[in-house]
C-alpha cells in the first residue's frame, strides 16, 4: 500500500469530521499507519465512543468501498485501507504520542499538524533517532489547544447493511447468460410471509 493512499484516507477522515465540526489531530504510528485523533469532553463513554466509530468508518466504507474497509480480515484488503474503529473500545489498546515502537527503525509515533500530512510525507522519517531534534525545533505545538477543546460526538447513526447486488441475466436462444448490456445494480426486496388461508 503506497503511503500516499493512507495520506489521503487521514485527509478524508478530517474532512469528515470537519463536516461533523469535530476538531482533530493526526500523528503517526511508529509503523504503517495514521491516527486521527478526536478529543472529547471526558464524560463519553466506550458505550458512545465505539458506536460512533463504527457507524463513522462504515459509513466511509459503503461511501467508498473500493477504497476503504472496516474489518480486520486481510485477505479482504487488496489495495483497500481499514478504517480501525476496534481501537475505541474498553480494553483495547493504541500507541501514545513520542512512544518508539520495537521493531526495526524504531520508529515513534509522532504529532504531526495537518500541513505535514500531504503527499511525500515519510512515516520512517519519525524515529528515536530524529524525533528529540524535532521536537526542540519546534516553536509550537503541533497539537494547539488541545487541552482546551470542549466537545461531544454528534449522534451517528451506522447505515443500514446494504444488501448484496442480485446478478442480472437475460435468456438468449443458447440458454441463460450474464446480461450483456450496460450494467446496473437491481436489490431484490425481502420476500413477505406467505398467508395461508384458514
Amino acid at each position: 500500500m503506497p503511503f500516499a493512499k493512507v495520506v489521503a484516507a487521514a485527509l478524508e477522515v478530517k474532512e469528515r469530521l470537519d463536516k461533523l465540526k469535530l476538531a482533530s489531530f493526526c500523528r503517526t504510528t511508529g509503523g504503517k499507519g495514521l491516527h486521527v485523533v478526536v478529543p472529547l469532553r471526558p464524560t463519553a463513554g466506550w458505550d458512545v465512543v465505539k458506536p460512533f466509530c463504527r457507524a463513522f468508518a462504515e459509513t466511509m466504507a459503503q461511501d467508498v468501498p473500493d477504497r476503504f474497509l472496516v474489518h480486520l480480515k486481510i485477505a479482504d484488503r487488496s489495495g483497500r485501507i481499514l478504517v480501525d474503529w476496534f481501537r475505541n473500545g474498553l480494553g483495547a489498546t493504541a500507541v501514545a504520542s513520542y512512544c518508539p515502537r520495537a521493531r526495526p527503525g524504531a520508529g515513534v509515533a509522532t504529532r504531526l499538524t495537518w500541513s505535514e500530512v500531504k503527499q511525500g510525507l515519510d512515516p520512517t522519517a519519525f524515529t528515536i533517532l530524529t524525533v528529540p531534534d524535532r521536537v526542540k525545533r519546534q516553536k509550537r505545538n503541533p497539537w494547539p489547544n488541545l487541552e482546551e477543546i470542549d466537545q461531544v460526538l454528534p449522534n451517528l447513526q451506522a447505515r443500514k447493511a446494504i444488501p448484496k447486488p442480485v446478478l442480472i441475466v437475460q435468456r438468449h436462444t443458447d440458454g441463460v447468460r450474464p446480461f450483456a448490456g450496460r450494467s446496473r445494480i437491481v436489490v431484490a426486496q425481502k420476500p413477505k410471509p406467505l398467508r395461508r388461508n384458514s
